[in-house]
């Protein structure tokens, strides 16, 4: 090799002109120390701690892309290259595969995708993994759900269910293809509505799909709750009066922070409207009977709505419930 101009030998150093040869001599050494070991040392494979991440950027970021994104998370290991070589010229790479994926699904697609042959329970295994994060990062989370949604796409993922579609095809913000889905989509829209929170990067996606699909106000009312209110008050604005039937059922519905955001939306329709019209006081009643609410919450919320719907006899209800909480 040396002849070929492929390493050099000087001072009992060995220096290597091409980085893949440096690499497959060292899989070579880790693979000794695997099967002495019985698995690949921990420092090899854990997770990257650092992030590239420009914040100045993170406005337009959807705009840019996918590529923009693998731009952006995470700086790769110096090892990267060493274990894919490994997994290429180990007798049985299944179990190397699956201690990757325990401990570092960033690097686990690149070296299940590498030509190597893996059992079903092991892609099995890998996909779960990726899903499972993909449904469950924090809400701060936005990047690490996109980038393992895109690593699903890399694997080749092909959801079957509607439930892993929406998910799958959310978690890439591929609106356009969970709105192909329908009414079947609405469900697992309201499910992520709420677990996935107000990230920013997601909510204004799946409020629209939500739109598109016309779901109901009272289905967000029961779903939303204090985890990202914006699409239940968007969508009174576009039915206006209209939404106080929902409104109405939400004020008597057994969980009391579906009745208190009902209480705050008929606020802000009062708000919005300016003066309800006669036809719609049916929903001053409820908000009287809601002063005596269990949560103080919900009466607290049903106060300020009868206030702002402004008749006589919802101020007077209003003031009386203020004047008590002096006593």
């Amino acid at each position: 090799m040396e002849s070929a101009n492929l390493i050099e030998v000087s001072n009992e150093e060995l220096r290597f002109y091409h980085q893949l040869m440096q690499e497959y001599f060292a899989a070579l050494t880790l693979k000794e120390i695997c099967a002495a070991r019985g698995a690949i040392p921990d420092e090899i494979i854990e997770p990257p701690n650092e992030w590239h991440i420009d914040l100045r950027l993170f406005d337009t970021a959807v705009e840019m892309g996918m590529e923009y994104f693998k731009n952006m998370f995470p700086y790769e290991s110096k090892w990267k290259q060493v274990v894919i070589a490994l997994c290429g010229i180990v007798d049985d790479v299944d179990p190397i595969i699956q201690q990757i994926a325990e401990n570092n699904l960033f690097l686990v697609v690149d070296c299940a995708i590498s030509g190597v042959e893996i059992s079903e329970q092991t892609k099995s295994k890998i996909v779960s993994s990726l899903k499972r994060v993909v449904s469950d990062a924090d809400d701060w989370a936005w990047g690490e759900r996109l980038w393992f949604a895109d690593e699903l796409r890399r694997f080749g993922f092909k959801p079957e269910s509607v439930e892993d579609k929406v998910e799958y095809y959310a978690g890439l913000m591929d609106w356009e293809s969970v709105q192909e889905l329908g009414e079947d989509a609405i469900p697992t829209l309201l499910k992520i509505a709420k677990q996935w929170g107000d990230e920013s990067y997601y909510s204004e996606g799946i409020h629209g799909c939500l739109q598109e699909l016309g779901v109901h106000l009272y289905d967000l009312l029961q779903y939303l709750l204090e985890n990202n209110k914006d699409p239940a008050f968007d969508l009174v604005d576009k039915l206006q009066e209209d939404a106080l039937p929902d409104l109405i059922a939400g004020l008597e519905h057994w969980n009391s922070d579906v009745r208190e955001i009902s209480a705050e939306l008929v606020a802000y329709l009062a708000e919005t409207v300016g003066y309800l019209s006669p036809s719609r006081w049916d929903v001053i009643p409820k908000l009287i009977e809601c002063l005596q609410d269990p949560s103080w919450f919900v009466a607290k919320a049903a106060a300020n709505a009868l206030w702002r719907i402004g008749t006589p006899d919802s101020i007077k209800a209003a003031e009386q419930f203020w004047r008590d909480q002096q006593v």
